[in-house]
């Protein structure tokens, strides 16, 4: 009877092979899945990086745009203008009402004849 018992417990701490493999298999679907969990994190984070990047650029021209609308305001405002060109030295004058004349339009004009004043 010793035998016996001697046999089933030396057997007892063993492992099949089948048992091993579907061991080797779970470890390897349980990796897989957290490699590519991680991949996947990875590329979301870069993305999203690029897009704040991409977002501070389009903030930056958007500062740059409001910048240059301001200067152009400066500089094309009326007063501003007119002491510009008296700095210069310019030749040119405001015009006075008198000088301006009425031009003629459409329904002055003959049909079918061009004008220089339209």
């Amino acid at each position: 009877m010793s035998s016996e018992t001697e046999t089933s417990y030396r057997f007892a701490n063993r492992i099949s092979i089948r048992i091993l493999f579907w061991m080797i298999g779970f470890a390897l679907v349980a990796t897989t899945g957290g490699v590519t969990y991680a991949m996947l994190k990875i590329e979301e984070h870069a993305v999203r990086q690029e897009i704040e990047k991409v977002n501070r650029e389009i903030a930056a021209c958007n500062m740059r745009i409001n910048q240059h609308r301001a200067k152009i305001n400066t500089m094309t405002g009326r007063w501003n203008m007119l002491t510009r060109l008296e700095s210069i030295g310019s030749d040119m004058r405001p015009i006075e009402s008198s000088q301006l004349q009425e031009l003629r339009t459409m329904r002055h004009s003959e049909t079918g004849t061009a004008t220089a004043s339209r």
